[in-house]
């Protein structure tokens, strides 16, 4: 096992592995190993479970309490709490890690701790204390302890780019003026100040010394640049090299006389990076405390604070410990390993396949990756930013995460990298066989291991990248794959509603040639678990229906998604056509009324009428058909029981069918007057027409021509119950009428009737009306079909953005009304004329 990163406390430890894991050794007496129980001490490291799928950026290690930073810029503490240091608000002490929920929309880069006190740095440079303040070591100006991260107010105005901390001293340093500010308990001269009776600083304080701002003196060949800092996955275990070495080393106990209270010098290596390659510092040498020093690190810790300087003429820039980009040090999959990748398979393949296994099989590792700003650098790229100015390095940085935005509210992946690296990838797979079974495993053990229980919106983003993987794009590995992904994103709603409601907000943000794959894949899936069951009986009976079941639950959600977003996707971008083909859909619809009006399961445990948006057109039809069918065989059982008992009782028999007789000449007055006197148990009874004065017999061709000859006279402009556009050639209500509402009832039950006896009608109404009659919400684009010159007209005036809008277009709220014998234009409301 590689640890990459450790931390240190009073009496526990904390290590990060290369694939992202947390694992902790030592006391737990406050919970400050993170197992989520209290013991005396573990003695082999064990893993942190509860971080298992987050990114980590940071390890940090109190005196009896914890911290994590992650790649997202979340913090999570656990440990020893009776100061506060865990800034959640109460003196508990925390076994497991706890989100440090106050900071989280100010986007945390960076976390030091002392014994008994947290400190914070953000994206922007702002820096938060808390816990123990009774040396002054929060910066507050006050010995209160604060249980609540609490911004250092003598610090505003500056952007700090590093922050450290001793047992009870804190430090910042400023790189815009080269000053380092100190704070806390200065028994032993930590901080650096010049007035020796100075026992403590409640306030910050500037450090003594001739510290100046970084200035770029000239262009850095980037040959001799690969010693510094900046170039390395992990600044924090490598710092920059040391030119100058400045320190206030005193001792934590009662300080001797020779204690020392302004930075002295304590070693000065050769100027040339290249030499220091090569052998390491020359002792003995002198620094001048008359020159100007460049700050490129600070540290603290017990009752010491360390500096690393460099002199002007060295042209080296400070540490910036907001840097997402160099602050990682596990391994993610970036540009720059793909480059690694694509040059050494051939010579070390084993070594790269091994470090493909570990990304691949790591959510917290794929958790890590394609982070929007830090995605698109390759190595020769990270030359270039060596060279850049501290302007261009903080543009960079701005553009890592979206500040302006909650921290949950975007996923911040960057999708055009995702895929450029994984084609890449795949790339490569196509021509190594055994790198491609190693990447299909890797993939199957990360997706089997999601957990739902999630703490962080950034334990989510592994739901976004593994659809974006194109064996995750392949039916076949629906097992392994695509079935326990479905499983976890399903189970969210149950374990954690606020976490499924983020990842809907998350894939409502997609792009729909993304959210179209993901609807695509598991349409294919549906149809290939359908496949697999024309071979295997007793695959039939065990296991594809719950495979079923989950597929098409999760297309159900991404269907609401869309609807909710006002239609993302047309609706028949989710019609899985081959279910006409496949699936018994008659049986099927059976199946599922047997459920829903018995309450047992049906002759298969699962029905696709469950999940209506699957069906096309064609198989819609076979739907309404069998219902039809099935009300019609009840209605008529029902009219034959009632004949029977009308032999032995005063009850009159009934008709098994619903007879229309109609005069041709009178056939919407026959029509409507019947209709009025029917029971609606009648209208599900099949139906016949007979014309009055003719000997046709009704086999299908009488009623046929009956709503075709009825539904004409109906809809006919001229009989004033409704009008037609002729833009669009569609129907609406006329507004002024002679008829009364019940005939505009009995309109509709003959709509009804004819569907119900499966007949074809031309019924020419806009999609809007049946929005309006499915109680779903309407939008300005409901007028395409409706009337466009009213879309168009008010589209204009939405677009508008004059000043003169009023002497532009002179309108008035009116709205022309039509009516039989005129047009006439109505005010809205009430006085809007004059609007």
């Amino acid at each position: 096992m590689v640890f990459v990163q450790v931390a240190c406390g009073a009496h526990h430890t904390l290590a990060v592995s290369q694939d992202g894991i947390l694992y902790t050794w030592g006391r737990n007496s406050s919970g400050q190993l993170g197992m989520e129980t209290v013991s005396e001490a573990e003695y082999a490291p064990a893993m942190v479970a509860a971080l298992h799928m987050l990114p980590i950026a940071q390890v940090i290690a109190g005196g009896a309490h914890s911290f994590v930073v992650t790649v997202g810029g979340s913090a999570y503490g656990w440990g020893n709490n009776s100061f506060g240091q865990l800034g959640v608000g109460d003196e508990k002490d925390r076994s497991k890690p706890t989100v440090l929920t106050s900071l989280k929309s100010q986007c945390i880069r960076r976390v030091a701790c002392g014994e008994d006190h947290t400190v914070a740095l953000t994206d922007a440079g702002g820096v938060f204390t808390v816990g123990a303040g009774m040396h002054g070591q929060l910066g507050h100006n006050s010995k209160n302890n604060e249980f609540l991260p609490k911004k250092v107010f003598e610090l505003m105005g500056s952007e700090v780019s590093q922050i450290a901390c001793g047992r009870r001293h804190t430090l910042a340093f400023v790189p815009s003026t080269g000053r380092i500010y100190a704070f806390g308990l200065n028994g032993s001269g930590q901080l650096g100040v010049s007035s020796k009776s100075q026992g403590q600083a409640l306030t910050p304080m500037m450090v003594v010394g001739f510290w100046v701002p970084y200035i770029r003196q000239k262009k850095i060949d980037c040959e001799e640049d690969l010693s510094h800092q900046m170039l390395t996955d992990n600044p924090s275990s490598q710092p920059p090299t040391c030119h100058g070495v400045i320190a206030v080393d005193l001792s934590r106990e009662q300080p001797p006389k020779e204690a020392l209270e302004e930075p002295v010098a304590m070693q000065t290596a050769k100027h040339s990076p290249k030499a220091m390659k090569k052998s390491t510092a020359e002792e003995g040498t002198t620094y001048d405390k008359n020159k100007d020093l460049i700050v490129n690190q600070i540290f603290g810790g017990g009752d010491q604070s360390f500096f690393i300087c460099s002199q002007q003429e060295e042209d080296l820039e400070p540490v910036d410990q907001r840097l997402a980009l160099f602050s990682c040090p596990i391994m993610t999959l970036s540009v720059q390993w793909v480059e690694l990748l694509e040059q050494t398979i051939e010579d070390n393949q084993e070594e790269r396949l091994r470090e493909l296994e570990v990304i691949f099989s790591s959510s917290a590792l794929l958790n890590g990756s394609f982070i929007r700003g830090n995605e698109m650098l390759s190595n020769d790229e990270l030359s270039v930013l060596q060279q850049s100015s501290s302007h261009t390095r903080v543009l960079l940085r701005s553009f890592s995460i979206e500040r302006d935005l909650p921290a949950s509210s975007h996923h911040n992946i960057s999708f055009d990298s995702a895929l450029h690296l994984l084609q890449r990838i795949e790339a490569l797979t196509d021509a190594h066989a055994a790198m491609a079974s190693r990447m299909e495993a890797a993939l199957h053990h990360c997706t089997v291991t999601l957990v739902p229980m999630v703490q962080d919106s950034e334990e989510l983003r592994i739901y976004l990248i593994l659809p974006l993987c194109r064996l995750f794009a392949e039916a076949r590995h629906y097992e392994s794959l695509q079935i326990p992904y479905a499983v976890s994103v399903l189970e969210l709603k149950k374990k954690r509603l606020w976490a499924d409601r983020c990842l809907d907000m998350w894939l409502t943000s997609t792009d729909t040639v993304y959210f179209q794959r993901l609807v695509d894949i598991y349409k294919r899936i549906v149809i290939y678990v359908i496949d697999q069951t024309s071979s295997n009986k007793q695959y039939i009976a065990t296991r594809w229906q719950q495979y079923l079941l989950t597929s098409l639950s999760l297309l159900e959600k991404l269907h609401h998604i869309s609807v909710s977003s006002h239609s993302k996707l047309s609706y028949d971008s989710f019609y899985i056509p081959e279910l006409t083909t496949k699936v018994d859909i008659s049986a099927d619809y059976q199946s599922w009324v047997e459920q829903q009006r018995f309450g047992r399961p049906g002759q298969y445990a699962i029905s696709f009428c469950r999940f209506p948006f699957v069906f096309d057109a064609p198989a819609k039809t076979v739907l309404l058909q069998t219902d039809a069918a099935l009300q019609m065989q009840e209605a008529v059982g029902e009219a034959q029981v009632q004949n029977m008992f009308s032999m032995i009782s005063s009850i009159a028999p009934t008709l098994p069918i619903l007879l229309l007789q109609v005069r041709r000449d009178h056939i919407m007055e026959d029509t409507f007057s019947q209709l009025e006197q029917f029971h609606v148990t009648d209208l599900k009874k099949p139906m016949k027409v007979k014309f009055v004065g003719e000997e046709a017999v009704d086999q299908g061709g009488v009623t046929k021509e009956f709503f075709l000859l009825l539904m004409q006279k109906v809809l006919n402009p001229d009989y004033g119950m409704f009008e037609e556009h002729e833009e669009i050639r569609t129907m609406w209500f006329r507004e002024q009428t002679f008829e009364d509402e019940s005939k505009f009832a009995s309109v509709g039950m003959l709509c009804g009737l004819a569907i119900y006896n499966f007949q074809i009608i031309d019924l020419r109404f806009p999609l809007v009306l049946y929005k309006k009659l499915l109680g779903s919400a309407t939008s300005l684009i409901d007028l395409v079909d409706f009337s466009p010159a009213v879309l168009h007209s008010l589209e204009q005036l939405l677009q508008y953005e004059g000043d003169d809008f009023q002497e532009t277009f002179s309108l008035a709220f009116e709205v022309e009304s039509r009516s039989v014998l005129s047009t006439l234009d109505q005010p809205v409301s009430s006085g809007s004329r004059d609007l």
